[in-house]
């Protein structure tokens, strides 16, 4: 079973081809096709979309040229640039759609932002209306008995420690006033 796919296949050129440059040409608009392939596919066009219009632009059109017209690879180049345009407006097509859907979306949620809930308005409080505020809930810590007792110590050490430390630094100052340096002496030794 053959998988129909929305590309189409570019030939190989061999050495010495006197057909090299038609080759080359042909595989010029088979690739340009194939870009607009991807495009459409990035685009959200599905790839059995892209696989129809394939099959109905390109594979049944060059059926019906060979039938008319004979073999003349020269058609084909016209034939694959109809069906690119034609993919070309579908992509125009699909991205319209997306671009209204993503409008109508931005336009419910710029309506569901005018249109504000009652709890998210901002209230202005003048002195006749009593300012009313949920009471919060104080959740309890846990407390080690380990680090209280530490803590319980270090402050009590800190507080017997300041009286002495006001006094040093009142003696410090007074030394310092009358020009005596005795705090530069004793950091240095």
């Amino acid at each position: 079973m053959i998988k129909t796919v929305p590309y189409l296949a570019t030939k190989k050129i061999g050495k010495n081809n006197p057909k090299a440059e038609e080759i080359k040409a042909d595989n010029e608009i088979r690739m340009e096709w194939n870009r607009a392939v991807d495009r459409a596919i990035v685009s959200g066009v599905s790839e059995t979309e892209v696989v129809k219009l394939k099959k109905r632009e390109i594979t049944d059109k060059v059926m019906e040229s060979v039938e008319q017209n004979g073999k003349k690879p020269e058609l084909f180049g016209d034939i694959v640039k109809v069906a690119i345009a034609l993919l070309e407006k579908l992509i125009a097509k699909v991205m319209q759609k997306a671009t209204d859907i993503a409008e109508k979306i931005t336009g419910k949620v710029a309506d569901a932002v005018k249109e504000k809930p009652k709890e998210m308005e901002i209230h202005i409080h003048t002195k006749d209306e009593p300012m009313v505020q949920t009471e919060r809930k104080k959740i309890p810590f846990p407390v080690n008995p380990q680090r209280k007792a530490k803590a319980d110590i270090r402050n009590d050490t800190e507080q017997l420690q300041s009286p002495n430390t006001t006094a040093v630094n009142k003696s410090i100052i007074e030394q310092m006033k009358s020009g005596k340096n005795l705090f530069l002496l004793k950091r240095g030794s």
